[in-house]
């Protein structure tokens, strides 16, 4: 089904050939939450997890729609198999919302698509974001919602977006909201999105996007603390938005994706994912 409409992109599979550049470490969950997260988002009743770094990548040339499958394979295979249990404050009604982490494919480079928030908006404004927000009492699913508040962000539209999984969900910073991440991939190249993309100005200051492996980069990575807490966050850096961080929710449904399809390699065979 994609491979008339992606035939045309130009070294896409390069995403798709992650190389985990470290050893994975088990360590206690209670210590990657309190490094990662803050201890209440979780429950810390769990003994174990992995924690590891991921590297560069090595491109491949030629596109293989497997590799897309591999994707599909590797997200539904860990849809409610995280090793983290997300505490909700529930002295109020929990809501649901969804975002959509966009792949894309730029100038032949695989990459994921960002927007920076408007300074308009009363939360969150001025941070780097990805599309989404709170479901609708009208929309059908959440997968709606997330496809509904990219068209209404940055104009691109649903049928230009083909779903490859989803993600687990995560609290917002107040624990009143549930937002479950979905990963798409829009199927039109751009050579430039800042012109291409027609964003929504009332929502949307600015669009931009990073490669694929410089996100993979150990190198523009960084790992901050939170406050005066022992508590340690992600944080990616852009070398073509040298004046912005991505943080926050954004960082962890980013870290989090990134790591499902690095370890291990996604070139691994789907009878063993």
């Amino acid at each position: 089904m994609l491979k008339s409409s992606l035939n045309s992109i130009k070294h896409f599979n390069s995403m798709l050939n992650f190389k985990n550049a470290s050893t994975n470490t088990n360590i206690s969950v209670s210590k990657l939450s309190r490094a990662q997260y803050g201890s209440r988002f979780f429950n810390t009743s769990i003994k174990t997890a992995v924690c590891s770094t991921v590297s560069s990548i090595k491109p491949i040339p030629d596109f293989d729609e497997k590799t897309i499958e591999l994707i599909r394979t590797r997200l539904r295979n860990s849809v409610g198999k995280s090793h983290v249990k997300f505490k909700y404050d529930t002295s109020k009604a929990v809501k649901d919302a969804a975002v959509l982490m966009p792949f894309c494919v730029v100038q032949g480079e695989p990459s994921v698509l960002f927007t920076l928030r408007s300074n308009k908006l009363k939360s969150h404004n001025g941070e780097v974001s990805f599309p989404g927000g709170k479901k609708e009492s009208e929309d059908p699913s959440l997968v709606f919602t997330a496809l509904r508040e990219t068209t209404e962000e940055i104009g691109i539209r649903p049928e230009d977006i083909d779903i490859l999984g989803q993600s687990t969900p995560l609290p917002n910073k107040d624990r009143t909201l549930k937002i479950y991440p979905f990963i798409g991939l829009i199927k039109i190249p751009f050579e430039n999105v800042k012109s291409e993309i027609n964003y929504n100005e009332e929502e949307v200051q600015k669009v931009f996007t990073v490669t694929i492996e410089e996100l993979l980069n150990s190198e523009k990575k960084q790992w901050k603390r939170l406050g005066n807490t022992d508590f340690m966050y992600p944080v990616f850096k852009a070398s073509s938005e040298s004046e912005l961080e991505i943080w926050g929710l954004t960082a962890f449904i980013l870290d989090t994706i990134l790591r499902k399809l690095t370890t291990p390699p996604l070139t691994t065979d789907m009878k063993h994912l």
